[in-house]
């Protein structure tokens, strides 16, 4: 980490006094030349919200600050992960996103058209198409993500075909487009491929307008408003966020439960980047809109892929506070939260959260035990997620931690997983 802050200051041509007062402005005025030279030297490692600072002063993913921090206190505490700056794939994953990039990036469909040729292969109509889809984003939400990565690709490009050939429903063709990317940008945000996954989320907005479907623009709009809270942007996430709810209030119907699920879900997703921005209060008038339209709903719905009810906006309470750093209150919103209801996906990653929540009270046992609870359940989201090894690599820099045998054996497995990911040739 320490070299990783020192050679992106130089690269921009400022100094460590300089980088001081940005953070110190963004964060925490106290910040100093000599604590930035601590960073530089190793010796120190910021914390969460000043790394979210000393981000947006160097332009850099937060993320990969994030990244190196764990991979630094897993070093320090005699972790055997191996803790990359980036997200490390699942098996074979160069291969997939090398697909899911020519996928996304293939001109030929438009060549085709130009050239009036017939494609290479059959396209699937509409109806095949939408199972597909619907296949791709089941295997998403059960944690899946290898057959997620095996049957995108084909989507992708069955839908850029469809959308530049169909003339009886070409709505219904950009439509399936428009989810199928959103589905890239998702997993992609997952494995580190922020910059293919900008352009995955990108390309969607493009074909969302082409469909009319408010609800359908929305989804694409929370999926640039990850894309960009990856990034560390965000600013122009919450920006993002707050534009499109102004658009969607204007055409939705509240109690139709499509528009309200990604409304909703939009709003939650603004949540999260005001708290990664350290805006406590936006946070909450986003979570409180969203809480009113879950009360409306009153149950837990998936329109869309969405996950939105009352749970989600539950967990999404305890997630923003942790951004925050308000352990405290995190802690007291875990209580009675009944996550069963929910995908798979979203439950393994609320476990993430309650275990952050326990590693910070310094209960390492509890927080184990959430974390052994979600590898049962879902092995490919606890090896390969950022913030499972961010977890991972906090609880074993605890005294107890570095002392407990299961906490060592679940270390070793994500270990195992992500030699296996680098070596493994697809």
């Amino acid at each position: 980490m320490s070299q990783m802050i020192k050679a992106r200051r130089q690269a921009l041509g400022l100094s460590q006094a300089d980088v001081a007062e940005a953070v110190g402005l963004l964060d925490r005025p106290t910040v100093t030349r000599q604590e930035v030279a601590r960073w530089e030297r190793g010796k120190r490692i910021p914390r969460g919200q000043t790394r979210r600072a000393l981000a947006e002063a160097l332009d850099l993913p937060v993320r990969r600050l994030d990244l190196a921090a764990a991979n630094e206190r897993a070093q320090r505490a005699g972790l055997p992960v191996s803790m990359p700056d980036e997200a490390s794939p699942p098996k074979g994953q160069s291969v997939a996103v090398q697909a899911l990039r020519e996928a996304l990036l293939d001109s030929g469909a438009a060549a085709m058209v130009m050239a009036d040729e017939e494609p290479d292969e059959a396209v699937p109509d509409a109806v095949d198409l939408r199972g597909g889809l619907a296949d791709v984003m089941a295997a998403y939400q059960t944690s899946r993500y290898g057959d997620m990565l095996d049957r995108l690709p084909g989507i992708l490009r069955h839908a850029h075909v469809s959308a530049a050939t169909a003339n009886d429903d070409r709505c219904e063709a950009q439509r399936i487009l428009a989810l199928a990317s959103h589905a890239a940008a998702m997993v992609l945000t997952k494995l580190g491929e922020l910059d293919l996954a900008w352009t995955a989320a990108d390309r969607g907005v493009a074909a969302a307008h082409h469909t009319g479907d408010e609800a359908v623009i929305a989804s694409l709009s929370r999926s640039v408003v990850h894309t960009l809270q990856s990034h560390g942007r965000t600013a122009a996430a919450t920006r993002l966020t707050e534009k499109s709810a102004d658009r969607l209030r204007k055409h939705l119907t509240p109690t139709a439960e499509r528009s309200a699920s990604v409304y909703g879900t939009l709003l939650l997703a603004g949540a999260m980047a005001s708290a990664r921005a350290g805006d406590r209060a936006s946070a909450n008038d986003y979570l409180d809109e969203a809480d009113a339209y879950a009360g409306r709903m009153g149950r837990d719905a998936n329109h869309l892929w969405t996950a939105f009810g009352p749970t989600n906006v539950a967990i999404h309470r305890v997630a923003t506070a942790v951004s925050l750093g308000d352990m405290g209150v995190a802690h007291a919103y875990a209580g009675g939260i009944d996550a069963s209801r929910l995908p798979l996906e979203r439950r393994v990653r609320y476990a993430f959260d309650l275990a952050k929540v326990c590693a910070e009270h310094r209960e390492v046992d509890r927080a184990l035990a959430n974390m052994l609870a979600a590898e049962r359940l879902a092995p490919e989201q606890v090896h390969h997620h950022v913030i499972s090894r961010q977890v991972i690599a906090e609880l074993s820099s605890t005294s107890e931690g570095a002392r407990n045998a299961e906490l060592r054996l679940l270390a070793q497995r994500v270990q195992r997983a992500q030699l296996v990911a680098v070596a493994s040739p697809g």
